[in-house]
């Protein structure tokens, strides 16, 4: 993790990384048109022609202690370009969701803390939803995007406040009905000693019987059916994104490196240029995630595939868990 990774791409693959549903719709050359914005997915080979072999890519090393200087890294050198590249997302869907697990588990909250918002977008939709929300991050340059956001939502300005701080450590000395963690934030604590920090920062701003929502890689669809590369391209009329994604998997420390190539194509003035990015990802398991609330001062609750309330299958690479502060 210290030294810096040379990988070597395989033109014929695609990386898959996101849930199981999306990777049925994204095939490969299929278009999809949404506004302005549109997206298509290209095996390699498509990309630079066939037989072509992709060069090694060298990526700058991060510190060897993981997440959180990752996730910091990772987001700060290319936030101006992250809502273009995550336009698919269905923030107000995944938000209904969560409410719905929530509803579930007998609790409609009317406050929430979101550790690790990012730009804020889960933090808008569920001020939509009428609850006060009350969104930590590392990145100022995120939460500089997220208060733009706001400033064009002026009827929801009241009930949204975007801090910064480390979803580990942040204390704000107050106390909210639920929190969550979204995008894969648990999944960059690539320690046990993050992770238990994460678990430990929601339980300190939780009321008693308080809820606790996040994602997570989860390790059986992981290992069942192992990332390969993929190319993705995003553009809009400004702006054409290019990542390139090669993944290592690390088995024995249950890590996935994903390494990114990424092109910035400014098609106003014409001006390119190109960044290299490594995120590290810890994909766990069910038992071990329960075993690791219950160590701070949760009860599991509840779990499924993404989107689903169904419980995690063989092949779910990304999965929720719920937890109550007892």
């Amino acid at each position: 993790q210290g030294a810096s990774y040379y990988g070597t791409a395989s033109p014929a693959k695609v990386f898959s990384f996101y849930a199981q549903a999306e990777r049925r719709t994204l095939r490969v050359g299929r278009t999809a048109q949404k506004s302005e914005t549109f997206r298509k997915s290209l095996t390699l080979s498509e990309a630079y022609g066939e037989g072509r072999p992709a060069s090694a890519i060298p990526v700058r090393s991060l510190c060897g202690c993981g997440c959180r200087e990752a996730y910091m890294s990772v987001f700060g050198d290319y936030s101006h370009y992250y809502n273009l590249l995550y336009s698919d997302k269905d923030y107000a869907g995944e938000t209904r969701f969560i409410a719905e697990v929530m509803a579930g588990h007998g609790l409609r909250p009317r406050s929430l803390l979101d550790l690790g918002c990012g730009t804020g977008k889960h933090a808008l939709c569920f001020a939509d939803a009428g609850i006060r929300v009350v969104g930590v991050d590392r990145s100022e340059n995120m939460l500089r995007m997220g208060r733009e956001y706001l400033e064009g939502a002026p009827d929801l300005s009241g009930r949204v406040e975007l801090r910064r701080g480390d979803a580990c450590d942040v204390r704000l000395g107050r106390v909210f009905d639920a929190a969550t963690s979204l995008f894969h934030v648990m999944s960059y604590q690539t320690s046990d000693e993050t992770a238990h920090a994460l678990l430990v920062t929601a339980r300190e701003h939780l009321e008693p019987g308080g809820l606790f929502f996040f994602d997570f890689w989860h390790s059986a669809g992981v290992l069942s059916d192992p990332p390969v590369e993929r190319l993705k391209i995003m553009e809009d009329e400004s702006v054409r994104v290019e990542r390139k994604a090669v993944p290592r998997l690390r088995v024995p420390d249950n890590i996935v490196e994903v390494h990114y190539t990424i092109r910035l194509h400014n098609k106003l003035s014409g001006q390119s240029s190109d960044l290299e990015e490594l995120h590290v990802m810890r994909y766990r398991s069910v038992p071990e995630l329960r075993g690791q609330a219950r160590s701070a001062g949760f009860l599991p609750l509840d779990c499924g595939a993404w989107m689903e309330l169904s419980p995690p299958r063989r092949e779910t690479w990304y999965a929720w868990m719920v937890l109550r502060r007892e």
